[in-house]
């Protein structure tokens, strides 16, 4: 699921390899519309079930309806319908200045400059790129996952590769939100008290916290 397009492509090509060698392939994927002429058979599970079974003919005319029903993403490429963007103003800014990120003796990200801005209403931005690019190396950088071995990242001028004590917790805390990659959820804790957690940290009262999730997840 984290692969780009060639690679997928890529990925295709060895499948239809195996499979002309004889081989049965078993995948369990949620994206599904890179399995187009791959797959001969969809097989459904629900709580550890097998609920549904579906020939590759079958499983290419399921309507978006049943797709829904049954929780699926498409088997077909889809466009998703764009929103009208607001008016923007430039009330923040986010600066990238000459940024070069080494692990080890390996570069990944060399001499990268930028400048976003974004007003009350928010702002969307795609960072895209193959396997590999740096994507994930910079945006742990603005995260303050890591540092950058020279450059540096400003918010509203602030440098905050600088940050430490309360400003680096402030930061953390109160100016940004990350998901990581790999969740990095507590196991101990179900998903609505990992959600909670950082409100009960921040000494939030409980019933505006629950509030909170209630308004944002239903």
């Amino acid at each position: 699921a984290n692969l780009d397009g060639e690679t997928i492509q890529n990925l295709r090509e060895l499948l239809f390899t195996l499979k002309a060698e004889g081989k049965t392939l078993i995948i369990s994927e949620h994206r599904l519309s890179w399995l187009g002429g791959i797959a001969d058979r969809y097989v459904y599970m629900r709580k550890g079930r097998i609920e549904k079974i579906w020939s590759a003919a079958e499983a290419a005319c399921l309507s978006p309806d049943v797709l829904q029903e049954y929780g699926l993403r498409s088997i077909q490429n889809v466009l998703f319908p764009t929103r009208k963007t607001p008016a923007r103003s430039d009330a923040n800014e986010l600066t990238c200045q000459n940024l070069c990120i080494y692990y080890g003796k390996q570069e990944i990200i060399h001499d990268l400059n930028f400048c976003f801005t974004w007003g009350e209403e928010g702002r969307i931005i795609g960072i895209v790129g193959a396997n590999g690019s740096g994507k994930t190396t910079l945006l742990n950088c603005i995260a303050t996952v890591i540092k950058p071995t020279s450059g540096q990242i400003l918010l509203s001028g602030a440098n905050i590769s600088a940050f430490d004590g309360a400003k680096l917790a402030e930061y953390r805390g109160n100016r940004i939100g990350y998901l990581f990659q790999d969740f990095a959820l507590l196991d101990n804790l179900t998903g609505r008290e990992n959600i909670l957690l950082p409100l009960s940290i921040h000494n939030i009262d409980s019933s505006i916290a629950e509030k909170h999730l209630n308004d944002i997840a239903g």
